[in-house]
């Protein structure tokens, strides 16, 4: 049965090739027809005369069929006119014209000779991040589509991109500490780092490069005490072109002693003086010095920055100074004095003198006056004692008008050099400056000089009326302090003086005597003056 099938197969063959040449004449419509059948009836014996293993031999995979399918892509155009737009520190902006198509662009930069995929970007243009500024560039830039899940891709764009030229200018810090002088800076982005210089005999001197890229820090260590460093930093790019530098920024420093201590506070008594200093950085211990008796003398074994200097005098200027010590291998090292400071401690309570007590007090003084009814735009109307005993001079304002003022009175010590100031409602006191007590000292002496008139001259006599009764005034001229000043006088004591400024400005002062004994005060009337009778 099988002989017979092949040859009823072969017969059918010889038929089917004659007959296509017969008809060939007859147009291409009968041929593509019968060329057609011809086809079928071939598929069918094959079919039915092939075995199994032949079937399995003869027969193509079914994935081959796709491979020409592929030829039928039409691949996009490549990206055109490749260009620069604006860019900043680290980053450039880089535009092409879009191709008609394209679902989006693959970018890439040379670097080291090797293409490195940079993004993908669906516009024509991107951002390409961490490069160096003031650079050359060569950037690639490829077109897309995708068919079936599989990505096409145009030819690659090449173009030359120089990044911006600027040169960005790293933000440093610069302080001292007990190792150096430290350099501090954030992450800077563009540059290749820093080159950090120090000005020698005129001339700048680098110290070394440092990476920028991220934030960091450096220390230069050859430093000396209280001396003044002029430092530089300058930011730079290297690339293949070179080195491209920025613009030089200097940093004066003056490195200080990191030994020394700092006297930062104080709070003082009568009698002592508490003193605080800054911390000095590893040390072992304090002295604390006092200058006193002419001479210097410490408290030592002090462990914390703070001390109370005791026994001390009372309104008394005292000098003092701290230095910290390190052990070091059995030795020890002492570091700087701190600067001197001068302290003045407070005066203990004093007496106050009420106006009261004066004539008991002062009756065997030198001279003593009460000036009554005194006018002054800013304190209103107020009474002025004073009173001379020995070297101490005693002086009261009693304030009559204003309720926001409080009386008060000064005690002057000559012999101790000390003020004292004594208020009259809580009977607080304190100590004058030095050059607040000078001025207090200076209005009591001017005061006395406008009341004294025992080296009057030129005295003119006549009378006067003064007070509804007639009463001797006698004037003369200070030439020294270009004043003139007119004394009224009743039953041989003063009662009032009238001063005329050498602006024609006048005040008038009346005076009441409190001293016990007429005879001692200067006030009385000088000998050889002309009386007036009244």
């Amino acid at each position: 049965m099988k002989k017979f099938t092949k040859i009823l197969a072969v017969l059918l063959v010889c038929v089917t090739v004659f007959s296509s040449m017969s008809m060939a004449v007859e147009g291409d419509t009968a041929e593509e027809t019968t060329v057609a059948g011809a086809e079928e009836t071939t598929a069918s014996v094959e079919e039915e005369t092939t075995s199994p293993a032949e079937e399995e031999t003869t027969t193509t995979p079914e994935e081959e069929p796709t491979e020409p399918e592929k030829n039928e892509v039409t691949l996009p155009e490549a990206p055109k006119n490749i260009r620069s737009g604006t860019g900043g520190d680290g980053f450039m902006n880089v535009l092409w014209d879009e191709v008609e198509g394209a679902e989006g662009y693959d970018v890439y930069l040379r670097i080291d000779g090797e293409w490195v995929f940079r993004g993908t970007s669906l516009i024509g243009q991107t951002l390409i991040w961490e490069i160096l500024n003031k650079t050359n560039y060569e950037v690639g830039v490829v077109s897309f589509i995708t068919v079936d899940g599989v990505k096409y891709e145009s030819e690659m764009t090449v173009a030359t991109i120089l990044s911006s030229e600027r040169i960005p200018v790293c933000s440093i810090t610069v302080r001292t500490n007990k190792d150096g002088v430290k350099f501090s800076w954030a992450a800077t982005k563009g540059v290749t780092g820093v080159i950090i210089y120090i000005k020698k005999d005129g001339e700048w001197a680098e110290i070394r490069k440092v990476d920028t890229n991220e934030k960091g820090s450096y220390t230069y260590e050859d430093v000396k005490a209280n001396t003044q460093y002029c430092f530089a930093s300058q930011t730079y790019v290297e690339n293949a072109e070179g080195i491209h530098k920025g613009s030089l920024k200097e940093h004066k420093v003056t490195y200080p002693d990191f030994t020394k201590a700092k006297i930062t506070s104080k709070s003082v008594t009568s009698s002592s003086v508490t003193l605080k200093w800054s911390k000095v950085e590893d040390a072992d211990g304090y002295r604390v010095y006092v200058y006193k008796n002419n001479k210097w003398t410490y408290y030592k074994g002090i462990k914390t920055e703070s001390y109370t200097v005791k026994s001390l005098e009372d309104a008394t200027n005292y000098k003092f100074k701290v230095r910290a010590f390190f052990k070091e291998d059995g030795k020890t090292i002492w570091g700087t004095y701190s600067d001197e400071i001068t302290v003045r401690t407070d005066g203990k309570k004093v007496k106050s003198f009420r106006v009261g007590k004066l004539k008991k007090y002062f009756t065997d003084g030198d001279w003593s006056v009460k000036v009554t009814g005194l006018k002054d735009e800013d304190y209103g109307t107020f009474d002025y004692t004073l009173a001379v005993k020995g070297n101490k001079v005693f002086v009261r304002y009693d304030f009559k008008n204003n309720k926001n003022l409080r009386d008060f009175e000064y005690l002057i010590d000559a012999d101790k050099e000390k003020v004292y100031v004594i208020f009259d409602d809580d009977k607080t006191y304190a100590i004058f400056k030095d050059d607040d007590a000078y001025e207090v000292v200076y209005s009591v002496a001017m005061m006395a000089v406008l009341l004294d008139m025992s080296d009057a001259k030129g005295v003119t006599a006549k009378t006067t009326i003064y007070s509804g009764k007639k009463a001797v005034a006698e004037i003369y001229t200070d030439k020294e302090l270009g004043i003139k000043k007119t004394y009224y006088f009743i039953n041989d004591e003063v009662k009032a003086m009238k001063v005329t400024y050498s602006d024609s400005s006048t005040e008038t002062l009346k005076i009441s005597k409190v001293n016990d004994t007429p005879s001692s005060s200067v006030f009385k009337i000088p000998g050889g003056y002309k009386k007036v009778a009244y």
